[in-house]
């Protein structure tokens, strides 16, 4: 499952995205039906795993806490993270979608705040 890039980049490009899951292990082009699921792993976070980002393979990267933080990141570029605090799993879910679908502007253009909070 991909997409056709549609931010102003090369409008052929078939891109993807992955996710990581709680246990540590990696999917690409997941069922969309797999962000639930990735949302409801945060209920079994503990010390050591306590995120699960959806990225993009533009390297943009939307990481999920149990607390309701959310970071938005470049992880290849020298930019500076974003978070939001409180975000609902509708919310998240929305936005790990609009990812998977290469909507980055949509993303970009929610209220972050610098750092990772």
């Amino acid at each position: 499952m991909g997409w056709t890039q549609n931010d102003g980049c090369d409008l052929g490009a078939v891109m993807g995205f992955s996710v990581a899951h709680l246990n540590g292990e990696f999917e690409k082009d997941p069922s969309p039906d797999t962000f639930f699921e990735l949302w409801r792993e945060l209920e079994d976070a503990d010390g050591e795993h306590q995120t699960v980002p959806v990225k993009h393979e533009t390297e943009w990267c939307l990481s999920a806490y149990p607390s309701g933080r959310l970071v938005w990141e470049n992880i290849e570029e020298d930019l500076v993270p974003r978070h939001m605090r409180g975000v609902s799993r509708e919310t998240v879910v929305s936005l790990w979608r609009a990812l998977s679908e290469g909507n980055i502007a949509l993303v970009d253009q929610q209220a972050w705040v610098a750092g990772y909070g």
